[in-house]
């Protein structure tokens, strides 16, 4: 990374970044934007007081992380929506991976065993899955926690602290 970093600084590239504005912005940490293919629809994680569950983590004095959701109206995109439960629960929930074709995604949720593991949900007509345990060639355990779709949607490269892991 550090090497890719350096090269990247004798050669920089000019970006513009624009704020997606207030519909999807709030004073809470807002973080971890996917979006699908035809950029119709938004999942991020946030911070926000209105958490599933109201609980507040002990280590960072924050709410709970849970997943929301936005959808693009022509150039808009429409105020954020708690995905609510069964998507969030009491506990940390973050997205994670989105497929191009926005009929699944993957989350993050911790728990205190080993740390956190890996769900998917599907979308089934108009509404989100019950998120499913991912099997045990992803979930440990360890800790797996990002993760995202091959581009060709059949795989998943996830991140894990297992041993033998390679880098």
């Amino acid at each position: 990374e550090c090497l890719y970093g350096k090269e990247l600084v004798k050669n920089p590239i000019r970006v513009f970044i624009d704020n997606v504005g207030p519909e999807i912005n709030s004073q809470y940490p807002d973080y971890g934007p996917v979006i699908n293919a035809d950029e119709s629809v938004m999942l991020f994680t946030s911070r926000r007081p209105n958490t599933t569950g109201g609980g507040i983590d002990p280590n960072i004095n924050e709410p709970f992380e849970d997943i929301y959701i936005s959808t693009k109206k022509g150039d808009k995109w429409s105020p954020a929506q708690n995905m609510g439960k069964p998507i969030n629960t009491d506990d940390h929930d973050a997205n994670s991976g989105f497929s191009a074709d926005g009929q699944k995604f993957l989350i993050y949720r911790s728990n205190q065993k080993d740390g956190g593991d890996l769900y998917e949900s599907e979308l089934r007509g108009d509404s989100w899955s019950k998120p499913e345990h991912m099997n045990k060639n992803i979930n440990t355990d360890y800790h797996e926690s990002s993760a995202c779709y091959t581009p060709d949607g059949k795989g998943v490269y996830f991140v894990s602290d297992k041993p033998d892991g390679s880098l």
